[in-house]
């Protein structure tokens, strides 16, 4: 959990909820979801993305696109029957998901990354 800022400023907020929202949504986004948490993690994914894209880094606005594209894109190519859609996203994450530079950070989108299902 992230320390409750100490400083009553928007910046400080805007931090404080970015790191809340990416934290709960990583989180999520390696958990076997109900309805319901699919919902959930759409929603903490817009938040992180608004919250980061307010003062983050390209890193953390990164981490907010990844979650959003874990709830929205790559499932919902799928589900939609939109094969080839689905088959090019699907691509294009692995060519990103290659370019990460830091260890950590690729094992932590690789573990989202494997809830996606495969064309």
């Amino acid at each position: 959990m992230a320390k409750i800022p100490e400083e009553n400023t928007p910046k400080a907020w805007h931090r404080y909820f970015g790191i809340e929202c990416n934290n709960l949504g990583w989180n999520l986004s390696v958990a076997t979801r109900s309805p319901d948490q699919d919902q959930q993690l759409l929603d903490i994914a817009h938040a992180s993305s608004l919250h980061w894209n307010e003062l983050g880094t390209e890193q953390n606005g990164m981490r907010a696109t990844m979650l959003l594209a874990e709830g929205i894109l790559a499932h919902a190519a799928k589900l939609c029957g939109r094969d080839q859609l689905h088959k090019d996203m699907y691509s294009q994450a692995n060519a990103t998901l290659a370019k990460i530079k830091s260890q950590e950070d690729r094992e932590i989108v690789e573990a989202t990354f494997a809830h996606v299902p495969a064309p």
